[in-house]
């Protein structure tokens, strides 16, 4: 299949803008969300002549494993119940193992979603 010069000028274009407007949206929601909200965690409504603006506010928490690992042992049950143990492949080693390796079967493979770079060639580069 040919390059289509059109096409790739296109999607740097439509790529850029989405860059902009992620950014834009993300600068604009942070402000209203202040405008409308604490930093406590909740759900918090406002009414505007347009309709009803919610904003919610969450914190994220996740688990520091080399925190975790130090202290594991010494972990109630109670403790332990509220970290997920999750088995994470890794891949460098895997692809070293041998096509009949018994751990081909828990293995489910999918396609990824495709990336795509473009490098514009200067003048005498």
């Amino acid at each position: 299949m040919a390059l289509n010069e059109k096409k790739i000028t296109s999607w740097l274009e439509t790529k850029a803008k989405l860059g902009e407007y992620k950014a834009l949206e993300l600068e604009l929601r942070k402000e209203l969300v202040e405008a409308v909200s604490t930093p406590i965690p909740g759900t918090y409504h406002s009414e505007t002549a347009k309709g009803k603006l919610t904003a919610t506010v969450k914190h994220n928490f996740k688990v520091d494993p080399i925190s975790l690992t130090h202290i594991w042992g010494t972990l109630s049950r109670e403790e332990k119940d509220c970290v997920k143990q999750k088995p994470e492949l890794i891949l460098k080693p895997f692809k070293l193992l041998p096509k009949d390796s018994q751990l081909n079967k828990a293995i489910i493979e999918t396609d990824a979603t495709p990336t795509l770079a473009f490098k514009e060639v200067k003048d005498g580069n």
